[in-house]
């Protein structure tokens, strides 16, 4: 897919798209017309017209045809998690998401210091590591968790609700977004490493219940819970017992 859209055209669509969603996130309504936002249209039109990006995105095909023919009014946190995950996914057209190929990844001795984050103690015991197989469906499942995880760091990174909206402290926001960006880097690696997986499944759910218990950032929590769920698939079969 990556090789049917233009970089200067990616640019485009994502300059445009980041517009709409920051927009979007301060639309009150509960529901959002498709034809309000012709740049996310314009790129899942694309997108879906090369391949079905719903299954990469995790998202109801349902979503995508209301986008692509501007007909329905969907439900605004849809609106905003269709376009984070757009947005993560023209990142990694870039790179800055997916890995491209074997060559560019770091050795296991470079992939392990990004787990030592200075800011916010993870607190993460890293000893057991295994490579990850190089399956087609093991990459689109990496694929999957990587957009999601970009998804959900961009949206905590720009939230506008105080602490007790959001059910999370500033101190766990800050824990979540490390966690995030530490397993992003990680799974551009040829090898990931259970503690960190382990840790980070924790968290999301534990951020997950948090948001549903403050009945706030809909969109948010649906993705924490997704990129929970994702998780906790995915752990048992890199490292089976």
């Amino acid at each position: 897919m990556k090789q049917d859209i233009s970089l200067d055209r990616v640019h485009e669509l994502l300059d445009g798209v980041v517009e709409e969603r920051d927009y979007l996130i301060g639309v009150p309504d509960n529901f959002t017309n498709p034809s309000s936002l012709p740049i996310l249209c314009d790129a899942v039109a694309e997108l879906d017209f090369i391949g079905e990006i719903h299954i990469l995105l995790r998202v109801p095909r349902k979503l995508i045809n209301s986008f692509t023919r501007t007909l329905d009014e969907v439900l605004t946190r849809e609106a905003i998690i269709l376009a984070s995950k757009i947005i993560s996914y023209l990142k990694s057209i870039e790179g800055e998401v997916l890995p491209e190929n074997a060559g560019s990844y770091p050795h296991a001795n470079q992939a392990k210091k990004v787990t030592e984050n200075k800011s916010v103690d993870l607190k993460i015991a890293g000893s057991s590591w295994t490579t990850v197989p190089r399956t087609e469906t093991m990459r689109d499942r990496i694929a999957q968790l990587s957009i999601t995880l970009d998804s959900i760091l961009s949206l905590a990174k720009h939230s506008n609700y105080s602490p007790l909206e959001r059910g999370m402290t500033d101190l766990e926001l800050a824990q979540l977004i490390a966690i995030l960006e530490t397993a992003l880097a990680i799974l551009k690696a040829p090898l990931v490493e259970k503690g960190l997986l382990t840790k980070l499944g924790k968290m999301l759910k534990r951020s997950s219940n948090k948001v549903a218990a403050a009945n706030n950032e809909s969109a948010l929590g649906e993705m924490v819970d997704d990129g929970a769920k994702l998780v906790s698939d995915l752990i048992p079969d890199l490292f089976p017992k």
